[in-house]
C-alpha cells in the first residue's frame, strides 16, 4: 500500500505541482521546450505504470461495500469516457501545447463548446464510475488520484492559459465552459452532431465494448453483472 501511496504522489506532483506552476517555465528554460515535454511525458508515464504495478500488488482492504445499482451506474458512465477521450485525441484542442493557433484565435469548434476540457472529463468520469464499483482502499487511492488530477487540472490549466494567452483565452472562455454544456445552456457557444463527430463517436461506443469483453481477461475481472 506504500508502494501505491507514493505512486500516486508521483503521479500528483506533475501534473498539479510542476504543470501548472513557475516550475515549468523554470525548467523549459533549463532543459528547453521539447525536453521539457520529454521529461513530462516520461515522468508522468512512468509514475503511470508505478500506479498500475502498486494497485495490482496492494492488499485488499475493504472500506464499504458499493452496491449494485452503483456497479451498474459505473457501466453508463464509462462509455461516455471512452466517447469524451476519443473525441478529445482527435480534434484540435485549443488548450493543448500544440493548440497555439486555435487558442489565440479564441475558437472552440465541435466538442469543444461542450467543455474545453473533454480528456480531463473522461478521465473524471472514468474514474468516478470505478470509484462506484470499488470499495477498497487501493481503489480509492488510485482512482481517487486520478480524480483529483482531473479536476484541479482543469482549473490550474485554465489559470495557466489565462497568463500565457491572456487575450486568447477571454475569448475562449467567453465562447466556452469547464462544465460540460454551461456555455451551450447560457447562449455562448454552440455546436452540431455533425460538427463534433458521429464517427468519432461511433469510434468511442467502440473501444468501449472491445475493452468492456476483454476486461477479465486483461484486470481479472469482468464490470458485466456476475462479473
Amino acid at each position: 500500500m506504500l508502494q501505491l501511496v507514493l505512486a500516486c504522489v508521483a503521479f500528483i506532483v506533475p501534473h498539479l505541482l510542476v504543470s501548472p506552476t513557475a516550475a515549468r517555465p523554470a525548467l523549459i528554460r533549463l532543459v528547453g521546450e521539447q525536453g521539457y515535454r520529454g521529461l513530462y511525458s516520461a515522468v508522468s508515464l512512468a509514475a503511470l505504470v508505478w500506479m498500475g504495478v502498486a494497485y495490482g500488488d496492494a492488499p485488499y482492504v475493504a472500506v464499504w461495500e458499493p452496491p449494485v445499482g452503483l456497479r451498474h451506474l459505473s457501466l453508463i458512465l464509462v462509455p461516455l469516457a471512452f466517447v469524451l477521450l476519443v473525441l478529445a485525441v482527435a480534434s484540435p484542442n485549443p488548450t493543448a501545447v500544440t493548440g497555439g493557433r486555435a487558442l489565440e484565435e479564441g475558437r472552440a469548434p465541435g466538442i469543444f463548446a461542450v467543455t474545453r476540457h473533454p480528456m480531463m472529463w473522461a478521465f473524471t468520469l472514468w474514474a468516478v464510475a470505478h470509484l462506484l464499483a470499488n470499495g477498497d482502499l487501493a481503489s480509492i487511492l488510485l482512482f481517487g488520484t486520478i480524480l483529483l488530477v482531473a479536476q484541479a487540472g482543469m482549473v490550474l490549466l485554465d489559470h495557466r492559459k489565462a497568463r500565457e494567452v491572456p487575450n486568447g483565452f477571454a475569448r475562449l472562455a467567453a465562447a466556452s465552459s469547464r462544465t460540460p454544456f454551461l456555455a451551450m445552456i447560457q447562449g455562448r457557444a454552440r455546436t452540431t452532431l455533425r460538427e463534433v463527430g458521429p464517427v468519432k463517436i461511433l469510434v468511442g461506443l467502440v473501444l468501449f465494448a472491445v475493452v468492456l469483453m476483454s476486461h477479465r481477461a486483461l484486470f481479472g475481472v469482468s464490470p458485466l453483472p456476475g462479473g
